[in-house]
């Protein structure tokens, strides 16, 4: 029997001798909540106060009574529990996650979230537009509260450990015990009670609620004793019926990117490669630079990267082959006008608008002779990078299930490849400055580097592959009619 987080299995004592037991030392490393056994406060047996018979036989005024002199909390009749009770669930820790207000454009990084099957908090809490009209003083925020959805959840509750995400930037504050309203990172909310009635909004009766919810993890290192009503056995893996179903699947389904969800970078990407797209004369693409942001303003690394030429130089000096490979290798880069020395008229540029990229050169395992020269984009200086302001998009590769199933759709399959495929879609003139790097005109390595610029999206960036599939993808849409495809 596997265990689970949260989940604490017990064995009774057999008098009769019929049952036969196993015990095991179990090894307990993962992550569980905090396991404690809840005591009855009017018997002190372990039940849960509402499961007491006794208290079931109490009129509802002498429950009210003992449930006041035991300074418990009311909250729901039907469950109740005291502050300090604690229970163990079963939850999983996301990493990870972002939010942003409906009406603000700031995204929220959470720290580790936690998540459960529900969350404790009534629909009759949630303030809506038409709430405000009832106050003078709110009735400004008529348009600036988030509109009422009754199909969407209460999915999120958000802790005092992300300030960031709850902290006021303005209040519209009213005397004695009037609701008022503030504005956080998430945008407008309203403090206080704004209904009518809870009764009238959601059926429920006029019950004040009080939810206090603490975690802790708990790491068990130690060794526990576990009892088994059968002998344990061994198994490598454990599968579900669920699980081997969508195993069994997958070699019939052929996953389309259009359907899946995209995140809001993702949607941000797809956006600016559809808008900045364009043919060009010589029949190749043109895509500008995905950012994050319109306005991008990097600090003047040339010293950095003149640094790294240093470095680069003195190994040319010191390895023939590798300095003849890299030099064929930057010609043929410049030949082809994948790269282009700086116009003499953009040298002395605001330097926010130029960043200048390290590079250096790699061989390919299975062919030691060829040597490729890769832009380091994820070289910092002063803690920032190029591709920390690239956006990369959603993952537009073909999927592979898809690609071999549609082998069996015809008697020959015909593969191909495109040579220096991140080459063959341009940079738009306005963000090549961002590509800038350093070197020898004509391979002289002991006069001073020049700089160049590159003309296309290049190895290295982290927005090059979602590019060149969205050109490539887009060569075929515009282009079927003349293949018959």
């Amino acid at each position: 029997m596997p265990l689970k987080t949260g989940v604490k299995l017990k064995g009774k004592d057999n008098q009769h001798g019929r049952f036969a037991t196993g015990t095991k030392e179990v090894e307990r490393t993962r992550n569980e909540a905090n396991i404690s056994q809840k005591s009855c406060k009017m018997c002190k047996l372990q039940h849960d106060l509402n499961d007491c018979p006794d208290f079931l036989k109490m009129t509802l005024q002498k429950r009210k009574d003992l449930v006041r002199s035991k300074g418990l909390c009311f909250g729901c009749l039907s469950s109740l529990a005291t502050v300090l009770g604690e229970e163990t669930i079963e939850s999983e820790k996301i990493n990870g996650l972002k939010i942003r207000g409906f009406k603000e454009g700031e995204e929220i990084q959470l720290p580790g979230t936690y998540s459960r099957d529900s969350i404790p908090a009534k629909r009759s809490q949630i303030p809506r537009p038409e709430m405000t009209l009832r106050w003078n003083h709110l009735r400004k925020l008529e348009h600036g509260l988030m509109p009422y959805d009754p199909c969407a959840e209460i999915s999120l509750l958000i802790g005092i450990n992300c300030i960031r995400a709850i902290k006021p930037r303005d209040i519209i504050p009213r005397a004695n015990d009037e609701p008022y309203a503030q504005r956080t990172a998430l945008g407008w909310g309203i403090v206080g009670f704004v209904g009518p009635s809870e009764k009238c909004l959601d059926g429920s009766s006029d019950v004040a609620s009080c939810n206090r919810i603490l975690f802790r993890e708990v790491r068990l290192d130690s060794v526990r004793k576990t009892c088994h009503f059968v002998v344990p056995v061994q198994t490598k893996e454990v599968f579900s019926p669920s699980q081997v179903r969508r195993m069994f699947e997958l070699d019939f389904n052929e996953r389309d990117n259009d359907d899946e969800y995209l995140s809001s970078e993702d949607m941000l990407f797809m956006n600016q490669v559809k808008d900045g797209i364009h043919h060009l004369k010589n029949s190749h693409y043109e895509i500008p630079l995905p950012f994050k942001t319109n306005k991008v303003t990097l600090p003047n690394n040339k010293e950095m990267a003149l640094f790294r030429s240093q470095k680069l130089k003195k190994r040319l000096k010191n390895d023939p082959q590798y300095r003849k490979d890299y030099l064929k290798f930057m010609d043929d880069l410049i030949d082809n006008e994948y790269a282009e020395r700086v116009p003499l008229n953009q040298l002395i540029q605001n330097s926010n608008d130029v960043w200048h990229l390290p590079h250096h050169g790699i061989y390919h395992p299975r062919k030691p002779k060829k040597i490729r020269v890769v832009f380091d984009c994820s070289a910092e200086f002063q803690g920032e990078s190029l591709n920390q302001h690239l956006l990369s998009g959603p993952d537009l590769t073909n999927n592979l299930i898809g690609v071999l199933c549609h082998f069996r759709q015809k008697a020959v399959a015909v593969t191909c490849d495109i040579e220096s495929m991140f080459h063959q879609v341009r940079v738009n003139q306005e963000h090549r400055n961002y590509l800038r790097f350093l070197w020898w005109e004509d391979g002289m390595i002991d006069d001073d580097p020049t700089e160049f610029r590159m003309t296309v999206h290049l190895f290295g960036a982290a927005s090059s592959p979602g590019c060149v599939n969205f050109a490539l993808k887009r060569t075929a849409d515009e282009f079927r009619h003349e293949f018959r495809s």
